[in-house]
């Protein structure tokens, strides 16, 4: 089989691991620093924190955002239940927008939806493909960018992270950098950042209250609690992972792009598929590779049957019942067409025209 997805694990990561093992540090410490550090570098962006997962990332910007019952968010069906489960435990109310015709969020659904219970809007990256950031922030309304499958993807020129008001990434054991898994929290505002950092750890001041490890009463826990936190910080033991992985990234993204590349100028004139356009600049990760086919249903099946793992991806969070009903227009012709099939830094030349081979053989 050519997997969908396959774990990036860097050679010299065992004998890192043991190392952390058997230093004093496992909890969050000396290496979870170190790969924040590193993470600031790549990104060019210094207000960002690591946390155990996107989905704690995530929770947290709800958290800052200081939900209540009813309050309104705006968010897209086309996406991992993960983004949006987290705001069911805040009862807020979820208002699907519809999507533009290749499964991206559609500004022009969102405008119509916007009231003035409307909290925030959040995004998914869908694919590894940023949606339009600029376009959004002209709303004036919080973004929250789900961005757990498009670490290192660039939008105008930057990679992202520096433009949404929170931007979450992924590192969990599939995605483009791996720590098993963990997430990155950027934020635009100095005291959002300085919130993510209190509420992962239970809504104390980690970083102050190393200040106060002479005190007899409890060391560090004789300090203040303003906000009560949660337990959502990033361990040194995954922080070691992402440390030797964040190394090979480049080269990671470069062989899912080259892929992508080989993938459109092979099937960008051929009859039944439709490749993904974007009507601004960005250079996405290329997580997987998606389509919209004709007669998806049969093409997946042969795929399969010629040992290619390919997939919907997610499916309409509409469709569970613990979210609202979603029927709307865009979102249910996406998923009748969407195809997703692999493109990672796994394949090699011959798996890349094995299978263009199989779908040019028709289906």
């Amino acid at each position: 089989m050519i997997p969908l997805f396959k774990p990036f694990v860097a050679g010299e990561i065992d004998k890192e691991i043991i190392n952390t093992l058997h230093s004093r540090y496992l909890a969050e410490g000396k290496k979870v620093r170190e790969f924040e550090s590193s993470l600031s570098s790549y990104l060019n962006y210094k207000k960002i924190c690591c946390v155990n997962s996107c989905t704690s990332g995530l929770t947290l910007a709800y958290d800052i955002l200081n939900l209540k019952k009813g309050d309104e968010l705006i968010t897209t069906p086309v996406t991992c239940v993960a983004t949006n489960i987290p705001l069911l435990h805040y009862k807020a109310k979820i208002i699907w927008a519809d999507v533009n015709e290749f499964g991206l969020i559609d500004i022009n659904s969102i405008k119509s939806k916007i009231t003035e219970r409307t909290k925030a809007i959040v995004g998914i990256d869908w694919c590894g493909i940023p949606f339009d950031l600029r376009e959004f922030q002209k709303l004036n309304i919080p973004i929250i960018e789900d961005a757990a499958q498009a670490f290192g993807a660039e939008y105008d020129g930057k990679k992202i992270g520096m433009f949404s008001d929170f931007t979450v990434f992924s590192f969990q054991a599939i995605k483009t950098l791996t720590c098993g898994d963990g997430g990155l929290v950027c934020c635009k505002n100095e005291n959002h950042l300085k919130s993510v950092k209190n509420l992962k750890w239970f809504g104390i001041d980690r970083e102050g209250s190393m200040d106060n490890t002479k005190d007899w009463r409890g060391s560090r826990w004789n300090v203040p609690i303003k906000k009560a936190g949660f337990k959502f910080n990033m361990n040194d033991i995954t922080a070691t992972i992402g440390i030797s992985n964040l190394k090979y990234v480049g080269s990671i993204l470069d062989s899912h792009r080259l892929n992508a590349k080989f993938y459109h100028d092979s099937l960008s004139s051929f009859s039944g598929i439709k490749l993904h356009e974007f009507p601004y600049e960005c250079n996405p990760s290329h997580w997987v590779f998606p389509m919209l086919v004709e007669n998806r249903d049969r093409l997946a099946k042969k795929l399969k049957s010629k040992d290619i793992d390919c997939s919907m991806l997610h499916l309409n969070n509409g469709i569970y019942e613990c979210f609202p009903n979603c029927e709307l227009k865009g979102v249910k012709e996406y998923y009748e067409n969407i195809l997703c099939i692999p493109c990672g830094w796994w394949l090699k030349q011959k798996d890349l025209e094995y299978v263009i081979n199989e779908i040019k053989g028709g289906w």
